[in-house]
Order: structure tokens, then C-alpha cells, then sequence
């Protein structure tokens, strides 16, 4: 018996305008939940029903710039397609019409985290929540016997960490996350959930970094930017004047310094929760892409 077996490509999304590529992987959960019941005089159950369909998508990319029009704090999306390339038997990849696609009509974008470290390559974790246009369509919809488009063979970008920035003081990164903090629901009366919306955003940073002036025994408040460098096709990095790079900034923050250690090199362990103003005028987090390294 075959098994075909595929590997996910690229997404397009057509509102906003956007082609993700530089896949590193995914996780696809259709969300169906059921139950199975007896009733009558039998003795055991005999009949079920599908209680519930929410789909998500989630993909690893190390296209960072793409949140720069998703943005860091979800969004909705009309026409998400995801390409799945299908491998062949005893060979590399099949040819033209052999693959696979799924399309969400609507969707809830929602950024779940980055992860990076010294050199490494920054992934981005990203779901799609599947809704549907009028509570009775299914949200995504499968179809076999697709091509590749052209352009997804070309939608690349790859970026490492290149500094931290906290209370206007640059620090060097060994490794560190961003956990966005995103709680995202959907919702609905009919057979598919057809709401969709954002309940809290906290995130948190966790860094460490190689600096003993980076330890504050009291604790720190105030702005700050996390600088990512992209790296040049056949080449090395752009150059920090280029406005090639990511940055994600915030206005206020909580500074806090963990237990640092050294074998015998120091390593501090920072964790920064980003907030609001009082005011509620700046965000917790915003990203700008194309930017120069300051």
C-alpha cells in the first residue's frame, strides 16, 4: 500500500497581501470533537455525532517580516491557501498537478512565538484559525491534483538575532524567545464557529545574555527593541545600514534579572514582560520590517 506523504511549502493569503515561504514545519488539527451514546435498551453506545469542527493551522517560518503585515497582535485573513508538496515513490518531489492544497476562506492569524539564539536561525511560530463565511460552509476546504505556483519556489528570507536593546543600552544575545501571549477564541451558534477574537495578549521575552552589566539587582522598568539581522542570499548578512532587517520595539516594560550562573563564563537570564501605557496609546509590542540597524 502507498503512503503519500508531502511536506508543507508555502501559504499565500490574499487580505492582506502576503506570501509566507522559508517553511521549517507545521502542525495541522482538524479540532473535531464527538461523543458516542447509547440509548433505547442497548447495552453499549451505537450512535454518535460531531460536536464541534475548528481547525488550525500552524507553520514554522523563518520569515520573520511576514508579521510586519500580519502584525504581532492577530488579524483577520480572507483566502489563506497552503500548498503541500508531495513526494513520489522512490524519487524527490512529484511533478505539475500532483499536489495538495488547503484553503481557509477566513481565518484568525494569530502569532504564537519566536524563538532565537547567537547565529541560529529566528523561527516564527504562527496558527491559523479556521471560520466559516456563514456558519454552515466548512472552513477549510482540501483539493488534490494542484501545482505549485511559480512564485512559491521563490519566497524566501532568513534572519538571526543581532541585539537587545533594554533602557536604551545594547546587550549581546546567547539565546532567547518571545512568547506573544495570545489568547484566541472562536466562536459560534451554527455548525461552524463564524467569530473570531483576541482575549489577552501578555507577552513575555526570555533572554540570556553574556554581559554582567546586564545584572540588576533591583529590578528595571522602561522601553525597549529586539533587533534581528537578515542574512544575504549567497552572501553573509546585510549590513546593519541596510533596511533590510526586523525590529520589535516597546514602549514600557518589566525588567527582571534570574539567578546567573558561569562555567565559568556568565550567563544572565533576563525575562521582560512588555505592557501597555497608562494610557493605553502605545501597544506592548510593535514590529517594523525593511528597517536599518541602529
Amino acid at each position: 500500500m502507498a503512503t503519500q506523504r508531502a511536506d508543507i511549502t508555502f501559504v499565500t493569503i490574499a487580505a492582506p497581501a502576503l506570501e509566507i515561504g522559508s517553511m521549517v514545519g507545521s502542525t495541522s488539527n482538524p479540532g473535531i470533537t464527538g461523543q458516542v451514546r447509547r440509548s433505547g435498551g442497548h447495552p453499549d453506545p451505537h450512535v454518535g455525532w460531531i460536536d464541534t469542527i475548528r481547525p488550525v493551522l500552524g507553520i514554522r517560518t523563518l520569515a520573520l517580516g511576514t508579521l510586519a503585515t500580519l502584525g504581532v497582535g492577530g488579524t483577520e485573513c480572507t483566502t489563506v491557501t497552503t500548498y503541500w508538496n508531495e513526494f513520489g515513490s522512490y524519487a524527490a518531489r512529484l511533478g505539475a498537478s500532483s499536489h495538495t492544497k488547503f484553503v481557509f476562506g477566513k481565518a484568525l492569524a494569530v502569532p504564537r512565538s519566536i524563538s532565537f539564539g547567537r547565529r541560529a536561525d529566528a523561527v516564527l511560530s504562527l496558527d491559523f484559525l479556521g471560520i466559516s463565511a456563514d456558519g454552515e460552509a466548512h472552513p477549510v476546504e482540501k483539493t488534490a491534483g494542484q501545482s505549485i505556483p511559480a512564485t512559491g519556489w521563490d519566497v524566501g528570507e532568513v534572519y538571526t538575532i543581532a541585539k537587545v536593546d533594554i533602557g536604551g543600552t545594547d546587550y549581546d544575545v546567547d539565546d532567547g524567545s518571545l512568547d506573544f501571549g495570545i489568547d484566541a477564541r472562536t466562536d459560534g451558534m451554527q455548525s461552524f464557529d463564524v467569530e473570531a477574537w483576541i482575549e489577552e495578549a501578555n507577552p513575555v521575552i526570555q533572554l540570556t545574555l553574556p554581559n554582567i552589566d546586564a545584572f540588576d539587582i533591583d529590578g528595571a522598568t522602561g522601553a525597549g527593541e529586539l533587533w534581528f539581522r537578515k542574512k544575504q542570499e549567497s552572501a553573509t548578512f546585510y549590513a546593519d545600514a541596510s533596511a533590510e532587517h526586523v525590529k520589535i520595539s516597546w514602549y514600557a516594560s518589566q525588567v527582571i534579572c534570574g539567578p546567573a550562573s558561569g562555567d565559568p563564563r556568565i550567563s544572565v537570564p533576563v525575562t521582560i514582560r512588555p505592557l501597555w501605557d497608562e494610557n493605553a496609546a502605545h501597544p506592548n509590542l510593535t514590529i517594523a520590517s525593511g528597517v536599518a540597524i541602529t
